[in-house]
């Protein structure tokens, strides 16, 4: 009779080890961190989400639960460096541009928040959140004509936007355009969603513009 076949025996089984690729080790970190913030530990958790971007500066998750943590702690220099890191790896993030754009803003520069927005517009094309921050940016520099522009931009996207017509207004009268500032707080007050005092300050407009 044929031998019966050997039992295969410890010798036989593969023993290659697997060596955890960078993106598995800063999905583990990232996992870790995420706990760590959930149980409170914030500083911790902080720690634990710049391990993530060492092992892999492509983690979006890491790189926007960090800016939160480190603005919420007015970490400011910090989340800057973090965001404009995330910029040079991904320049199309048009959110990492509006934050930098809000910590200059926080800074007292407005012209500085306004030349990031202006930098990364290109990658902004259908976020009428940007073109309506650009837009109060420049009429807060005194750029009506300008802001008037952004303030289009971002109506056509969302044109039930009372706040954004309110601030068209503002420029459109500012520059001397009456009947146009007229209509845009008319339209202001249609669109609905202002609080009661800037209902009032619309209804004292188109009074003053009729």
């Amino acid at each position: 009779a044929a031998p019966a076949p050997k039992a295969q025996g410890p010798a036989s089984i593969d023993k290659r080890v697997h060596l955890a690729t960078s993106s598995e080790r800063a999905e583990s970190e990232f996992r870790k961190a995420t706990a760590l913030l959930n149980q409170g530990r914030v500083a911790e958790a902080i720690d634990g989400f710049k391990s993530t971007q060492q092992q892999d500066a492509a983690h979006a998750p890491a790189r926007q639960a960090l800016v939160g943590l480190l603005l919420e702690n007015r970490r400011m220099d910090e989340a800057q460096q973090v965001l404009q890191e995330g910029l040079s790896l991904n320049p199309g993030r048009s959110a990492y541009a509006m934050l930098l754009a809000r910590i200059q803003v926080e800074r007292g520069d407005l012209q500085g928040a306004h030349e990031i927005l202006s930098k990364h517009a290109g990658s902004a094309a259908g976020d009428a959140d940007y073109y309506a921050f650009d837009a109060a940016l420049l009429q807060r520099l005194g750029r009506h004509k300008e802001a008037v522009a952004s303030y289009q931009s971002a109506l056509k996207l969302a044109p039930r936007a009372g706040l954004w017509w309110m601030g068209m207004g503002i420029s459109l009268q500012a520059d001397k355009r009456n009947p146009e500032a007229l209509d845009a707080f008319r339209q202001a007050k249609s669109a609905g969603g202002l609080s009661p005092d800037l209902l009032a300050f619309v209804d004292q407009r188109v009074k003053l513009l009729q």
